[in-house]
């Protein structure tokens, strides 16, 4: 009988945002969930976002460095002279409740083990006998205790172990893209982003996770422009890179520091778009009185209305809509469908009525 020939299939991705899905997902079956996807992408950041939203404290693990007697239990002898373990208060055991058990949902922790398929396997080894027995040493993990694993691929350029068949049969693997659209969900939602990061971003887009970049010569010699040894952008270094913006440092240092983060090559290509500050109206007249100069550029008017729905509120709204009348009306569109999915609240505002009447047709 022929055997049937082997075939190969790419791996099943989703999107950062969609983690919460599927931490839900664990939280209701039990399942432990090992997290597969770039660094700087926000996967721990993630995580820990979620489980304050749901009510259970995180008590977080680096495998790759994890010590079993300092972490977990320290061996001793008891008076008998027989071995004795002592159980560490700093992981959630059975008895430890005061310290793990959310005080206010009642619910038992999130255990967190980071960079699992980066430890050695003795590390490995040692998580997944708390992940699949739920005790160590005869005690227990508090009951309710959630498990979660993360790491990356070799295809992001990490040091990583491979796990065992047994291991890997255990948890639900999820792996992670980078995405844009997530991204900026997150920097219209939480204002943590810069909005010339923003407008730079939608200028170049595949410039949100980049772990090498090359380009050829004059002389077909091949140079390399970023490398994951040294600095390179992802959406991690992005928001350290609007961290340096909003401290407004001096010239010399933020493009030292933009460099420092995301690399040079990209850094210069950054500046360029970071120096449409000088075409930018002043912000604080327009939110007051509804005027100022108007910007022709494309990436000048992103910068323009990441910048705004980070100002806006009740008592500017109208100033602000008064302003984008002068535009075209694509750009209020785009400030506006954002307005709406950002800061909802604000439909119900006199101005964003007058506004819908002359261009709601356009948000459709």
């Amino acid at each position: 009988m022929k055997r049937p020939e082997a075939q190969e299939f790419e791996q099943i991705e989703t999107t950062v945002g969609a983690l919460p899905a599927y931490l839900e997902l664990a939280d209701n079956t039990g399942i432990a969930l090992n997290i597969i996807g770039p660094h700087g992408v926000g996967k721990t950041q993630i995580v820990y976002q979620w489980a304050e939203e749901s009510g259970r404290l995180v008590c977080d693990r680096v495998v790759s460095i994890m010590d079993p007697t300092a972490d977990f239990a320290m061996a001793g002898l008891d008076a008998e002279g027989d071995l004795k373990f002592r159980h560490n208060r700093s992981f959630p055991f059975k008895g430890f409740e005061a310290e793990w058990v959310h005080p206010k949902s009642k619910n038992a922790p999130l255990i967190f083990f980071d960079e699992f398929n980066q430890a050695q396997t003795s590390q490995q080894n040692m998580a997944m006998k708390l992940v699949l027995e739920r005790h160590l040493h005869n005690r227990p993990l508090i009951e309710g205790s959630m498990m979660v694993l993360a790491g990356n691929r070799l295809s992001d350029h990490a040091f990583v172990n491979r796990s065992s068949g047994p291991m890997a049969n255990r948890v639900l693997w999820l792996y992670l893209q980078p995405s844009l659209e997530d991204f900026f969900d997150y920097a219209h939602s939480t204002g943590r982003i810069n909005e010339f990061v923003v407008a730079y971003l939608k200028l170049n887009p595949e410039h949100l996770h980049i772990s090498t970049m090359q380009e050829t010569t004059l002389d077909d010699q091949t140079k390399t422009m970023i490398s994951y040894e040294g600095p390179h952008p992802t959406p991690r270094t992005w928001e350290f890179v609007s961290k340096v913006l909003d401290s407004e440092p001096t010239e010399h240092v933020r493009l030292t520091a933009v460099a420092g983060l995301v690399g040079p090559a990209v850094a210069t290509q950054f500046e360029q778009t970071y120096r449409l500050k000088d075409d930018m109206p002043n912000l604080t007249e327009l939110c007051k009185t509804g005027k100022g100069k108007v910007p022709k550029d494309v990436g000048t008017r992103f910068v323009l209305v990441s910048a705004l729905l980070k100002r806006v509120d009740a008592n500017n709204l109208g100033n602000i809509l008064t302003y984008f009348g002068n535009m075209d009306p694509e750009v209020s569109v785009m400030f506006v469908k954002l307005m709406l999915k950002h800061k909802l609240t604000l439909a119900s505002h006199p101005a964003y009525a007058a506004w819908a009447v002359k261009h709601g047709n356009l948000l459709a």
